[in-house]
């Protein structure tokens, strides 16, 4: 079981698209996807408001500024926009009947 994504894990991944986080994921690191820049989807749906993880730093310190943020709904996006470090930009997020 994944629970934390370490410092620079994936970061230099040119080609990487998306990816999928799990739920069981508390913690991401600095840089974790730095240099991903053709990454544009980060599925976030099996996580709910109860569980969201924490970001070591702000999110465009983890993540390339392309990113989107999958999620399960606009609720959810709203736990996500409150939680420290993620982005405050609902345009960031994607939920289905958005």
């Amino acid at each position: 079981t994944v629970k934390r994504i370490g410092n620079h894990a994936f970061s230099t991944c040119f080609y990487l698209r998306s990816i999928t986080i799990p739920n069981s994921v508390s913690y991401i690191q600095r840089g974790a996807f730095a240099g991903c820049f053709f990454l544009t989807s980060v599925n976030l749906t099996s996580f709910t408001s109860d569980n969201i993880p924490a970001l070591e730093n702000d999110w465009e310190d983890i993540f390339t500024e392309s990113a989107i943020f999958e999620v399960a709904s606009e609720d959810i996006a709203q736990a996500f926009i409150n939680k420290e470090n993620w982005p405050t930009d609902t345009d960031r997020y994607n939920w289905p009947g958005k």
